[in-house]
């Protein structure tokens, strides 16, 4: 996924035993992420809120981290 406004990064969000971790590719950094409720998740460490956001057939187009950077899903 890569973000709006300026710079270009990477994330990667995958599955790992019974979480999520999401892997910021220019540090390498992982941070699990706490599952809340439907597609709202909590950064662990941070504690930012993270969203995952759908299309109309349910798959994830994008993903808002602390409600105020949105990194779109690049195919």
């Amino acid at each position: 996924m890569t973000s709006q406004g300026g710079k270009t990064g990477y994330i990667q969000i995958s599955s790992k035993g019974d979480h999520l971790v999401l892997h910021e590719m220019w540090t390498g950094d992982d941070y699990d992420l706490k599952h809340l409720s439907g597609d709202n998740f909590l950064m662990a460490v941070t504690n930012w809120a993270v969203h995952f956001n759908r299309d109309k057939t349910k798959a994830v187009i994008s993903v808002e981290v602390r409600r105020t950077d949105l990194w779109t899903k690049v195919k």
